[in-house]
């Protein structure tokens, strides 16, 4: 008899876990003995069994483990797997109201934050330069919209010469002249009541002066804003496998490249726009990570319960 207890049958239906669980007591393996076969601790088969899904490191890779610990026991896997979401809809729930974005998520927001600086700073750069405008030159506008208007004002004729009262008789003998008519216009001065006989008004004519540009002491600049450019370097990756590993990659454009299983013997390669976010189910079923063609450390990298999920940058500048 094992050292685990087979659970007792129930009258409610068994999980995916404990159907595993009898599976395997039925064929007399330990659960040792499955994780050598399946590549995993068996702490991970003893999560799985007792569906203690928190220990695990996903959705994804439970269902992955799930899958091979069906085939392995001739189990059918679509009908485990069926069972597996109706047990894991109602944890799904609970998790997407605190669920923390991935780093390809907080990539992109990072993204989104310095576009909108950046159109920020041209906004404040604008509104800069038209107050500066109206500073600068806003007095030069008044004066020659001022010399416009008088330009086409109307002129205003001089006062009459007074004639002197003591003089009559010079004045009957002056022959009158008649006195020219004036033009009608738009505003007209009144006309003084004495005016002296063949004498004609003079009419002054002003010529203003050339206007000058004001020297405000202020050099014009230009001002451009360059919004930061978000170029995509191309990076390349290479994954060995002496295992089954669950494998994820998303390029540096969002996109989910790479969604396996991978097995023994097996090899990923990939060459496209970087960063990449990298996602590996089982650590230890892989033999060598190359990135730009050197080797990467995953012993860098947490790998809790043996998943490891990181990002690779290439190094610019």
């Amino acid at each position: 008899m094992s050292d685990e207890e087979s659970p007792q049958q129930e009258e409610t239906p068994l999980t995916v876990g404990r159907k595993l669980w009898n599976a395997r007591d039925e064929k007399g393996l330990d659960r040792q003995s499955v994780a050598d076969q399946l590549h995993l601790r068996p702490g991970i088969i003893a999560a799985i069994e007792e569906d203690n899904h928190d220990a695990l490191p996903g959705e994804l890779f439970l269902k992955g483990y799930v899958r091979s610990y069906a085939r392995l026991l001739g189990l059918d896997e679509e009908s485990l797997l069926s069972d597996l979401e109706g047990e894991l809809a109602p944890r799904r729930q609970a998790q997407e109201s605190q669920q923390e974005p991935s780093p390809t998520e907080v990539i992109q927001q990072r993204r989104e934050r310095r576009r909108r600086i950046g159109n920020l700073v041209a906004l404040v750069a604008a509104v800069v330069l038209a107050v500066w405008l109206i500073y600068a030159f806003g007095p030069f506008v008044a004066e020659q919209a001022s010399e416009l208007t008088d330009d086409t004002g109307d002129a205003v004729p001089e006062e009459p010469a007074e004639v002197n009262g003591d003089e009559p008789a010079e004045d009957a003998s002056l022959e009158e002249e008649p006195v020219p008519a004036e033009p009608e216009e738009a505003d007209p001065v009144d006309e003084p009541q004495t005016r002296a006989p063949g004498l004609e008004t003079p009419v002054a004519t002003v010529t203003p002066p050339p206007a000058q540009e004001p020297d405000s002491g202020i050099e014009s600049r230009e001002i451009e804003v360059t919004e930061p450019e978000q170029d995509l370097v191309e990076v390349s990756l290479s994954i060995d496998f002496d295992g089954e590993c669950w494998v994820e990659v998303v390029n540096g454009a969002g996109e989910r490249v790479v969604v396996r299983l991978a097995t023994a013997g097996d090899r990923i390669d990939y060459v496209g726009p970087g960063p990449l976010e990298v996602l590996l189910g089982s650590v230890n079923a892989v033999t060598e990570l190359r990135f730009m063609g050197e080797p990467v450390d995953l012993g860098a990298y947490p790998a809790p319960a043996g998943r490891a999920q990181f990002v690779l940058e290439a190094e610019t500048g």
